[in-house]
């Protein structure tokens, strides 16, 4: 009873907005990078575009370090999503260890890799999809908790997403949260 009371009145307030993220998703659907085609179907997002085969072909290096990972990367990683294989766990594991470990400057860290604002945010928008779809995926609750306080950092999420040609991904990382929380 006091999880579906505390679930209840988390995602009222978390998604007031929901029907406006829909709409702005729509709107600004050819900003989406990648979209599984499974949770594009599940949350009836077919409206999206086709996602490019090209990326699912590009081979993920194995993880170094944190600072080495590139956005294709992230996309590739999510193009790819095969937790059987243990280069792919190993680079979850690692993504998961090391948001964890650095969230209370996260900021910091984001700024010393990309200089340009937009590029943080594009960045962070797909470390928290990568997140999501991980959870949609495993049902491992810590990727959502981690998600969902990376969400709520204004500077690396909505400030500066508005209204430009990243709201859509911050858009489907809501909806898609959500969702996830709705089937929880």
């Amino acid at each position: 009873m006091v999880k579906l009371l505390y679930t209840s009145s988390m995602t009222d307030k978390l998604f007031l907005k929901i029907t406006s993220h829909r709409e702005n998703l729509k709107i600004s659907q050819g900003d989406i990078l990648y979209c599984p085609e499974t949770i594009k179907i599940k949350l009836g997002l077919n409206y999206l575009p086709q996602n490019n085969k090209t990326i699912s072909s590009i081979e993920i290096p194995k993880y170094k370090y944190f600072k080495t990972i590139i956005l294709i990367d992230i996309i590739a990683l999510r193009a790819n999503f095969d937790i059987k294989l243990e280069n792919h766990h190993y680079w979850y594991k690692k993504i998961y260890q090391f948001f964890e470990f650095h969230y209370g400057r996260i900021q910091y860290v984001l700024k010393k890799k990309y200089n340009n604002k937009i590029d943080r945010i594009l960045f962070i928008q797909n470390i928290i999809s990568l997140l999501l779809e991980y959870y949609y995926e495993t049902k491992d609750s810590r990727y959502l908790s981690l998600s969902l306080k990376l969400l709520r950092i204004h500077s690396l999420s909505k400030i500066g997403c508005f209204n430009n040609k990243f709201f859509g991904q911050y858009s489907y990382n809501i909806i898609l949260v959500h969702f996830l929380i709705k089937n929880f």
